[in-house]
């Protein structure tokens, strides 16, 4: 559902992604946080406080979603999700071409949605959409778990191959930000996409809602918090989940998630193996600095942007040199690149390649038209290409599955 213009593309909720639409949206010359706007909009329209919410529109928007439009599209969502009760997270904000996309997400009194704003750049409403409506009864579409995590329970879906006997499982590890169990990102699912292409070649998976797209992380957060104390409890669930070979329990992590799989399995020895997507090796500065370039052909706006970044981003993990993690491991390492991709790039890649060349456990694979999402593409990637909708191709999917199946059979350690 989408009133006004155009809507681009939002905020990939993954690290290197998140950093890259802050640096955009400096590099663009924002006098303002578009979170201002676009974060207390979302709220005046799921209030039903409509003539606060009309008094920020531009003037086509005054004529395309007069309040009475407005009243009746409420009234749909709130017959469906009964009354609005309060916001449920993070605002995302994504800018591209001067249009800036927020996302909030509402919680209702039976469910939950996102609502996406688009705010101009003289901080006008010029659109909103609303995104991905999820009844309380499923936090995620199909779930057909859930994972306990301290003091949340995140919804999981467990895809299992049709075939008969016990399957290998990897556990998926989103990229930061509030990612559902799809890690949606724009028009694309990229572990939907992993979920049922490994299913059809006999691996099971596990995903999951990540915590902070159920509840906002504090300030003081860790990526530990973050990130790595769910993805143990989905392994430990998956371990005693029908249908599942207990002894083959793999991570894959993606972007963030690929930085901190091998941190993961180095908490649990009886993880059989990691899989890395363009898993970011370097410091936040030195990744900031040539998405600023890739994006503007500039650095301008590099310190602010690092101002912005939250202080688990900034930091990482201390002491921590991902490479160097999966060497130490001596368990099977799988890391996959795209050749296109400008947020984890070339040298991430090259960082990967040094730590592991002469690792007899590790395999690494370049795909040179593959972008961050591994999407097939052409040319110069950027941020509005993960609004066009695709698939992870068979390729990626027949690697993934051949290295689980010689992974379980060697048992190397």
């Amino acid at each position: 559902m989408t009133l006004g213009g155009p809507l681009l593309a939002e905020s990939g909720g993954y690290m290197s992604s998140y950093l890259s639409v802050v640096v955009l949206a400096l590099a663009l010359g924002l006098q303002f946080d578009p979170k201002t706007v676009g974060r207390p909009a979302a709220e005046e329209f799921a209030a039903a406080r409509f003539s606060e919410f009309t008094a920020r529109f531009n003037e086509k928007m005054r004529t395309a979603a007069p309040e009475p439009a407005l009243r009746q599209i409420h009234d749909r969502l709130t017959r469906q999700l009964g009354a609005y009760e309060t916001i449920a997270g993070d605002t995302a904000c994504t800018a591209a071409a001067g249009i800036n996309s927020c996302v909030t997400p509402l919680q209702f009194e039976r469910g939950r949605l996102d609502l996406r704003i688009a705010v101009s750049a003289d901080g006008l409403v010029a659109g909103f959409s609303i995104l991905g409506v999820e009844p309380s009864e499923g936090l995620a579409p199909g779930a057909n778990a859930a994972i306990a995590a301290g003091s949340l329970t995140l919804p999981a879906i467990v895809t299992l191959p049709k075939a008969a006997g016990l399957a290998p499982l990897i556990v998926l590890v989103h990229g930061s930000g509030a990612h559902d169990a799809d890690e949606t990102i724009g028009s694309n699912k990229p572990f939907r996409d992993l979920a049922e292409g490994l299913a059809a070649r006999g691996i099971a998976t596990l995903r999951y809602v990540k915590r902070n797209r159920i509840a906002p992380l504090p300030a003081s957060a860790t990526l530990d918090d973050e990130v790595t104390h769910d993805a143990l409890a989905a392994v430990a669930l998956a371990r005693t989940t029908p249908g599942v070979d207990a002894s083959r329990i793999f991570v894959l992590g993606h972007s963030l998630g690929g930085y901190m799989a091998p941190h993961i399995a180095s908490k649990d020895q009886q993880i059989s193996g990691v899989v890395v997507m363009a898993g970011n090796t370097r410091t936040l500065r030195e990744s900031l600095a040539d998405q600023l370039r890739h994006i503007t052909g500039t650095t301008e706006g590099l310190d602010a942007a690092m101002q912005r970044a939250p202080s688990r981003y900034r930091e990482l993990l201390p002491d921590y040199d991902p490479p160097v993690a999966a060497r130490l491991l001596m368990r099977p390492v799988l890391v996959l690149q795209g050749g296109r991709d400008y947020q984890v790039n070339d040298k991430d890649f090259e960082r990967w390649t040094a730590a592991l060349a002469n690792s007899p456990n590790a395999s690494l694979k370049l795909y040179p038209r593959l972008n961050h999402l591994f999407l097939e593409g052409d040319g110069v990637s950027l941020p509005a290409e993960y609004e066009r909708p695709g698939r992870i191709p068979p390729q990626v999917l027949d690697d993934i599955a051949a290295w689980v199946q010689t992974a379980s059979a060697t048992g190397a350690r």
